[in-house]
């Protein structure tokens, strides 16, 4: 399935997977925004892609994410396409009442 002229916002979009789909997205004409940590990971993405925009976010942050949702409607009208794909990997023990659940999720 092709998808043409969305507006695409991939989390996790600075490298692996992400970065590939936003690639793929790119080439069929989409807007594509990608967010990350990692600023200069992001900066070297948007070096090597120009037509890919990057905000630098913590997903796990609720009110970065708040304020990237009101960015995306200001500067972009909003989304059409979104690629829940940021993720990270931590060894913990779930049963440990101590530990962030809800960052884990």
């Amino acid at each position: 399935m092709e998808y043409n002229n969305q507006k695409v916002l991939i989390t996790g979009g600075s490298s692996g997977i992400g970065l590939a789909l936003a690639k793929k997205f790119i080439e069929n004409d989409n807007t594509v925004i990608i967010i990350g940590r990692n600023l200069s990971k992001l900066e070297k993405v948007k070096v090597e892609n120009p037509k890919i925009h990057i905000f630098q976010i913590d997903v796990t942050d609720d009110a970065e994410v708040r304020m990237l949702v009101d960015d995306m409607d200001e500067k972009f009208d909003g989304i059409d396409i979104l690629v829940n794909n940021a993720g990270i990997m931590n060894l913990i023990d779930a049963g440990n009442e101590e530990n962030d659940l809800q960052k884990l999720l």
